[in-house]
């Protein structure tokens, strides 16, 4: 069975012991339940367990990618300093205009999806407007109130 089968059952198993609760406990049975929520629960919690370890590295890369841009920035910015092409001042500049640049950026590009179904409903939206009715609701023909 696949986890999202297995994570259903388990959930299926849980929701029947919680409504038959005091049936369950009147025949002792809690522990029957909770094997059985346990057997299914376990093989998604090895194939997530197998997968944390990666997930963690790569959290791990992406949190550190900024220092090492800062790391980058810095280092050659202080040989521009060391050779007199730049000031430091102009280093320090230099480095907050890309780094507040990168980072609108980086917000900037999470709203793209929303972008996509944006225009999607848009176009919907004036398909409907567009579309013609069937009652024409300028006409003065028919009875009024």
């Amino acid at each position: 069975m696949r986890d999202t089968e297995l994570l259903e059952e388990a959930g299926k198993i849980a929701g029947e012991a919680v409504e038959n609760i005091r049936t369950v406990q009147g025949l002792n049975k809690q522990f029957i339940f909770n094997e059985k929520y346990a057997h299914h629960l376990s093989a998604p919690y090895k194939a997530n367990l197998k997968q944390a370890h990666i997930y963690g590295a790569v959290f791990a890369f992406s949190q550190s990618v900024i220092f090492f841009m800062y790391a980058l920035a810095f280092y050659l910015g202080s040989i521009f300093v060391n050779q007199h092409l730049m000031t430091p001042l102009a280093v320090f500049r230099v480095f907050f205009a890309i780094a507040f640049c990168g980072q609108a950026v980086g917000q900037v590009s999470s709203f793209i999806p929303d972008v996509v179904k944006s225009r999607l409903a848009a176009s919907l939206i004036f398909h409907l407007i567009e579309y013609p009715t069937l009652i024409d609701s300028l006409s003065d023909w028919g009875i009024r109130a």
